[in-house]
């Protein structure tokens, strides 16, 4: 489950331009703890959910399940 979400994250982040260090600033945790968490290194993620989810503007169930999240093209 950890290495589906942290593929999920990587490809969530780079979708919107952002740095690992913006991400980890928005959830308030150190860059190497949410490079852990990209990495599929860490069961640390679960508290992190909801604001990932608000932050990329998706459901939370997107981030856990194994299908591949479809981006829409926002304008």
């Amino acid at each position: 489950m950890k290495e589906i979400l942290g593929g999920k994250l990587y490809a969530l982040r780079k979708s919107k331009g952002l740095s690992q260090i913006q991400v980890a600033e928005y959830l308030n945790i150190s860059k190497s703890a949410y490079s852990r968490m990209e990495r599929g290194i860490t069961n640390s993620w679960s508290c992190f959910l909801a604001p990932l989810s608000k932050l990329y503007k998706i459901e939370i169930v997107d981030l856990l399940e194994e299908k591949e999240i479809r981006f829409k093209n926002e304008t």
